[in-house]
């Protein structure tokens, strides 16, 4: 039950701290829950720490999606000031109870 809790509080924390702007085809991705676990998952991949500020998240994913996963076949990381801090991809997996990104090389 605290693991839950602290993924929550987690995922409800990151919308004041980074702007994440995720394009996608897929409806359901675009807000709420699902849109703030795959913009809080892909930070923490890209910088091992959630709670970077003054920085905007960019994710793509419009390409192939499964039950448990989704591809993000781009994520870009920049200051607010347009220094980029990481340019690439990854796979958002997310199980009853776990989500994580994996980033492609």
């Amino acid at each position: 039950m605290k693991r839950v809790l602290a993924i929550t509080i987690l995922v409800f924390s990151f919308s004041s701290l980074a702007d994440c702007i995720l394009r996608t085809k897929y409806n359901e991705l675009r807000s709420g829950l699902n849109k703030d676990t795959i913009c809080s998952d892909t930070l923490i991949a890209v910088t091992t720490d959630y709670r970077m500020s003054d920085v905007d998240l960019i994710i793509s994913a419009n390409s192939s999606r499964e039950t448990y996963q989704v591809s993000l076949e781009a994520i870009s990381l920049k200051t607010k000031s347009g220094q980029v801090l990481y340019k690439g991809a990854g796979t958002m997996h997310w199980y009853p109870g776990d989500s994580y990104v994996i980033l492609s090389e």
